[in-house]
């Protein structure tokens, strides 16, 4: 066989599979981006808890403020009403609701998630 003979055809079915691989990748990658800032917001939800407790009167607008800075470092879209507050005698518990728009193409699909965290007042 020449070197000129070679065509550079390639075979259908392995365009596909290269297609499929690429399109669970993407998928793959658009679930994880919206987990990851999921989990990093947990985090900082728990810590944004514990520093509430601490405090003797608690201000839910800045808190409603510092919850959702920290959501919108970590790309997730807040509004105040996703956010309740409460405040019991010993204890200080935030609550936050929100969608994950995960954009496909000619498709949006929309993951709900939700958080809670509390932490004890004077620990």
């Amino acid at each position: 066989m020449k070197l000129t003979d070679m065509r550079g055809d390639s075979k259908l079915g392995c365009l596909i599979w290269l297609g499929i691989f690429v399109a669970v990748l993407f998928v793959g990658y658009q679930f994880g981006a919206a987990q990851w800032a999921y989990v990093s917001f947990k985090e900082e939800l728990f810590e944004i808890a514990k520093s509430a407790a601490r405090e003797r009167s608690l201000d839910q607008g800045v808190y409603q403020k510092e919850i959702i800075r920290h959501a919108e470092n970590l790309g997730i879209s807040l509004d105040p009403e996703d956010i309740r507050i409460t405040e019991t005698d010993n204890e200080v518990t935030l609550d936050v609701d929100w969608f994950a728009a995960l954009e496909f193409p000619g498709y949006t699909y929309y993951r709900e998630y939700s958080l809670t965290a509390s932490h004890k007042k004077g620990l």
